[in-house]
C-alpha cells in the first residue's frame, strides 16, 4: 500500500509519548497514561501488545534478540518485553538507584542501554544483564529527556535548558544547539532558541535533527546540515555478519561482504562491553571477507559479542562460548 502525506492510525491513545520501529516495519508507541504499548502494522492495522507498564515512556527494540526495552518514567524503572511470544508481559530489568524518571532510551555500540532521567538530570548506562552505572550528568537543572546515537555520540535534549546537548562515547558532555534562553529564535547552533524541547529524532542519513518542542504552541524545529554518516547498510552487503560456529569452542569464522572499501573495526567484547581482543581494524577492499579467529584457552565459558564499528556505524552479534 502507498502513502502519500499523513496517515493517523490511532486517535484514541492516552499519553503517546514513545515509539520504536522493528525490522518488520512495525511501530510501536507507549500510552504514558495507561501503562500501555500498542503496535501498527505497515498495512495499518491497531491492536494493544502489551500492557503492565508504569508510565512508559522511551522504546528502544532489539530484533537480533526479539527483545523490547522500556523506559517506565513513573516506575523509575526499565522494563524488557520477550518478543517472540504472541502475549509478551513485562519483566523488570533494572530499577531505582540511579533510575529516577527515566526518558529516553538508546543502545550503545556495544549492546548496553544508555538511559536518560528527566527527574536529576543523569544519563545511565544499563548493560543486558541489568546492571546500572553512572555514564554522564548535565550541569544544572535542564531536565534531560530524549536522546539518540549519532555514529559513537549521543545528542540529549534538556527541557528546562532549554537546549541540545551532546555526548561522547566516555560520557563528556557540551552544548550542542540552543542558547540556554527559551525561545523560538531560528539560525546557527550557537544562537537558535528552543521552548521545553523533548522529543529528538535523527535521519537515516544523521544529517538532520527533529526535535518536538512542547511550549509555544508546540512546534517541530529541525536542524540540518550535520553531515551524513554512511548509512552501514550501503556498505555491508545484505547488512549481515555471518559468525559460526555458535556457540564456539576453540575458534570460529566471521564472514561479510563489502560494497566498497572501508575502515573496519571489529572486536571480542565480553558480557560488560569490555574488549576482550582486537580481530580487525585496517582498511578493507571491497568483496568478500572470510577469517578465523581462535578462541583462547583461558577465556572463561559464557556470553560474548562481536562488535563491528564501520563508518561510524555498528552492529553487535552476540556468541557463546561453551567448551
Amino acid at each position: 500500500m502507498e502513502i502519500n502525506g499523513n496517515l493517523t492510525l490511532l486517535t484514541t491513545l492516552n499519553g503517546a509519548v514513545g515509539g520504536a520501529v522493528d525490522e518488520a516495519g512495525n511501530n510501536y508507541c507507549s500510552e504514558f497514561n495507561t501503562g500501555r504499548i500498542f503496535k501498527f502494522t505497515p498495512d495499518g492495522n491497531n491492536s494493544l501488545y502489551c500492557s503492565g507498564l508504569i508510565g512508559p515512556t522511551g522504546i528502544v527494540v532489539d530484533d537480533a534478540n526479539q527483545l523490547m526495552y522500556v523506559a517506565n518514567y513513573s516506575g523509575n524503572s526499565i522494563s524488557v518485553i520477550d518478543m517472540s511470544v504472541a502475549y509478551p508481559s513485562p519483566t523488570t530489568l533494572a530499577s531505582g538507584g540511579l533510575i529516577n524518571g527515566p526518558d529516553g532510551l538508546v543502545f550503545a555500540p556495544n549492546g548496553d542501554l544508555i538511559s536518560a532521567n528527566f527527574n536529576n538530570n543523569s544519563v545511565q548506562r544499563i548493560t543486558p544483564e541489568g546492571s546500572v552505572s553512572q555514564f554522564a550528568t548535565l550541569n544544572g537543572s535542564p531536565n534531560s529527556g530524549y536522546l539518540v546515537r549519532r555514529g559513537d555520540d549521543y545528542l540529549i535534549t534538556g527541557a528546562y535548558g532549554p537546549s541540545i546537548y551532546q555526548m561522547d562515547s566516555e560520557g563528556n558532555v557540551s552544548s550542542f544547539a540552543g542558547t540556554g534562553a527559551a525561545g523560538s529564535s531560528d539560525g546557527s547552533l550557537t544562537v537558535s532558541q528552543f521552548d521545553f524541547p523533548i522529543f529528538i529524532a535523527l535521519s537515516a542519513s544523521c544529517d538532520s535533527l527533529q526535535i518536538a518542542v512542547f511550549n509555544n504552541g508546540g512546534r517541530i524545529r529541525l536542524i540540518t546540515g550535520l553531515g551524513a554518516i554512511s548509512n552501514l547498510d550501503d556498505i555491508l552487503i545484505g547488512a549481515n555478519v555471518q559468525v559460526f560456529p555458535n556457540p564456539v569452542s576453540e575458534q570460529f569464522q566471521l564472514n561479510f561482504e563489502l560494497a566498497e572499501s572501508a575502515f573496519v573495526q571489529i572486536h571480542l567484547l565480553d558480557s560488560n562491553g569490555r574488549m576482550v581482543r582486537s580481530l580487525v581494524e585496517e582498511q578493507l577492499p571491497s568483496g568478500q571477507f572470510t577469517q578465523q579467529f581462535a578462541v583462547a584457552a583461558q577465556l572463561p565459558e559464557g556470553a560474548y559479542m562481536v562488535h563491528m564499528l564501520l563508518q561510524g556505524d555498528s552492529l553487535t552479534y552476540p556468541i557463546m562460548i561453551q567448551r
